[in-house]
């Protein structure tokens, strides 16, 4: 996860991130004239109550996955008259429409919120991707407008897990370097489905000391759940684990969903990984999204997506891009297995977990 500052970028124009795989983007953003940094540290539209409108775009240099950040929303029925918000958001990947979540209002590729005169909010916009530039628009054509606040968002991406974890096939378990192409690998939906590449990512020593976000979550056998895993796993931060769980059933109105595993280090037995030798990072892609076994524990296969894609040698792009061409330039957007909260929920639903002492897979998987 990257955290992205808008007050930064309202100052310099531009921000450099890194995200936990060490990937660096650099965001450009352009505003209407009439932004500012108030007293609270917080980019605000103008004081003014007009029918100008606000507006900010944020361009990113590579494509990017799961944007998330919050709009305050200030309104009134009886100051200078009244005043209402209407809030529109776009999202592109190379000039073509992505869908854009709004907490309140209207999804879609055109995102839209009207707020009621005298209702304060605060909106959550979510951009699941991948995306290469967001807009929002703040004006009403029929009525004066009030004032948006900003503070952060937030982007991430990848999975893969390490060398030595077994994975459920139709063999039995099999190390994941032992894999190949073609081998029939146990799903959750869709039973046993073919393997259709395999690639390697190796992290040295050197690459570690540099950026410890590299190194990765250690989740000790039975913390997910009685014998769940099996055995010690290790994966990537930003690994998705499959929760079940009636928490999550009350919080996302599903019971399943994918949780990355940086976030499960506020429950017992889950650390970050004191390791000093290389890494070896594998990831696993079929047809579709799917939920795979290892060590025992549901978790997901590669998600792909242009940010994702970017993560991964150059050598195993190519062979991706002759396996899936559709993948490439972003034409298609797979959709994922289950549902991925934002990391904010992501991070309330563990505290919950934690608090009310429940394994994150409730039920017998």
């Amino acid at each position: 996860m990257a955290t992205i500052d808008f007050a930064i970028l309202l100052a310099n124009g531009s921000q450099t991130v890194v995200d936990d795989d060490g990937q660096s983007v650099t965001i450009t953003a352009t505003f209407t004239s009439d932004f500012f940094v108030n007293g609270s540290g917080d980019v605000q539209t103008d004081n003014a109550v007009d029918t100008d409108a606000d507006s900010f775009t944020l361009t990113f240099s590579n494509p990017v996955e799961n944007l998330t950040f919050t709009v305050g929303d200030v309104n009134s029925n009886g100051f200078q008259g009244g005043f209402n918000d209407q809030m529109v958001v776009e999202s592109t990947l190379n000039g073509t429409p992505v869908v854009t979540t709004l907490s309140s209002g209207t999804s879609g590729t055109t995102a839209v919120y009207e707020a009621p005169f005298d209702t304060n909010i605060t909106q959550t916009v979510t951009v699941a991707g991948p995306f290469d530039q967001i807009t929002l628009t703040n004006f009403d054509p029929d009525q004066q407008h009030g004032w948006l606040f900003l503070n952060t968002a937030e982007v991430q991406n990848v999975v893969c897990f390490t060398a030595g974890t077994l994975i459920a096939t139709r063999n039995g378990q099999i190390a994941i370097e032992n894999l190949k192409p073609g081998d029939l690998i146990m799903t959750r939906d869709r039973g046993f489905q073919p393997l259709r590449w395999i690639g390697t990512k190796e992290i040295t020593p050197a690459m570690l000391r540099r950026n410890e976000k590299l190194r990765p979550v250690r989740i000790k056998a039975g913390a997910l759940a009685r014998d769940l895993p099996v055995r010690d796993l290790q994966v990537s931060r930003q690994h998705r684990m499959l929760a079940v769980s009636r928490i999550s059933e009350r919080m996302f109105g599903a019971e399943e969903v994918l949780i990355a595993a940086i976030k499960l280090t506020e429950l017992p037995g889950i650390d970050v990984a004191p390791v000093g030798g290389p890494v070896t990072y594998f990831h696993m892609l079929f047809e579709q999204h799917e939920i795979v076994y290892a060590e025992g524990t549901p978790t997901e296969s590669l998600h792909t997506g242009t940010e994702a894609m970017k993560t991964l040698p150059h050598a195993s792009v190519e062979e991706i891009s002759i396996l899936f061409p559709e993948l490439m330039g972003g034409k298609t957007s797979r959709p994922a297995a289950r549902i991925i909260p934002d990391g904010k929920r992501q991070k309330q639903f563990v505290s919950r977990t934690a608090k009310n002492n429940r394994p994150l897979v409730s039920q017998l998987v």
